[in-house]
């Protein structure tokens, strides 16, 4: 299923459904794997377009914006939008599945939902609240779990110097 949404992320809204379903699922393991492929699909294909996602409502407005008296938008602006709105909704499911993924005890589980999580904060994308996920790890009674999350926000913000 990644494989098709590979092909082309921006028309493949039944496959990012599926996906983002899959993260939620009890199997924590199968969950992580569907995570892993939704976090490498925003990385490597989704976020390369954009910096950042925009609701249907904010595309609008900016098209709006743009016309001086008339506007007329095209179906595939619109569509466009719509597609756009979608994959913005899934990414924030992404997000809630990862941190309920967190909550698991298992701790390879926790350190894996970690690294996904601070593979994210690359992208201004609801970077606020991952950052606040993470920092709030730093309270977890599992110093492994600690220790993983200083190590990954650490490289991460490094990265970026």
């Amino acid at each position: 299923m990644a494989s098709e949404i590979l092909k082309n992320p921006h028309t493949s809204l039944e496959q990012f459904a599926e996906l983002t379903k899959w993260c939620f699922d009890s199997n924590h393991h199968f969950a992580l794997d569907a995570c892993r492929a939704l976090v490498n699909i925003y990385n490597e294909y989704v976020f390369q377009d954009k910096k950042k996602l925009r609701i249907f409502y904010d595309s609008v407005q900016e098209l709006i914006s743009q016309g001086k008296k008339k506007v007329t938008a095209s179906i595939t602006d619109l569509v466009g939008f719509y597609l756009e709105h979608q994959i913005k909704q899934y990414y924030g499911e992404l997000i809630r599945s990862i941190q309920e993924l967190l909550t698991s005890s298992i701790t390879f589980v926790k350190k894996t939902a970690i690294k996904l999580l601070a593979v994210l904060t690359r992208h201004n994308e609801l970077r606020r609240m991952i950052i606040n996920i993470l920092i709030n790890k730093f309270g977890d009674t599992d110093m492994d779990i600690v220790n993983e999350t200083f190590k990954c926000l650490k490289t991460e913000f490094y990265q970026d110097l």
